[in-house]
């Protein structure tokens, strides 16, 4: 998001970073008191709030897009784009960057387990973007290239 703002002039945004700041607390703090029900409401109402903005490119956690109100909103708002990693990169991430409720605690082999199963059950939503850029092997500069490119290929691109 940032490096694709960066090019385009735009505003880069974080959903989670934005809950956060409107919540007064953060996404680890808000899934243990308010469970996962109560935090993707305030999650929701964080995106509605953030896809408003004009000339912002928003990354989403990997729930944001999952239920048919949710991804129903970003596809009114503008093109999205799925960056489809393996279930073993993103928990190698995810394990080193943490921060992730749903895999405190997990090891990088459990917590693919996990996102594996939960890919299942995202695919649905994931696969309404308006374009899909493998990630794995790719520099966050090569991503971002492959992001333009097939948002040219859907005829948008600012």
């Amino acid at each position: 998001a940032a490096i694709l703002a960066a090019r385009w002039g735009w505003d880069a945004r974080d959903l989670d970073r934005v809950i956060e700041d409107l919540e007064g607390a953060s996404v680890a703090a808000l899934f243990e008191n308010l469970g996962e029900s109560g935090f993707r409401a305030r999650e929701r109402a964080a995106l509605r709030k953030t896809l408003k903005d004009d000339r912002c490119v928003l990354a989403t956690g990997g729930g944001a897009p999952c239920s048919e109100e949710a991804i129903a909103e970003i596809e009114a708002a503008g093109p999205s784009v799925w960056l489809r990693g393996s279930p073993v990169l993103l928990a190698e991430r995810a394990v080193l960057q943490g921060g992730r409720p749903l895999l405190a605690g997990r090891y990088a082999a459990e917590a693919a387990s996990v996102l594996a199963a939960q890919l299942i059950l995202r695919a649905p939503f994931y696969g309404r973007a308006t374009t899909v850029v493998d990630v794995d092997g790719r520099t966050p500069e090569a991503v971002a290239d492959a992001v333009e490119a097939g948002l040219k290929v859907e005829g948008w691109c600012p």
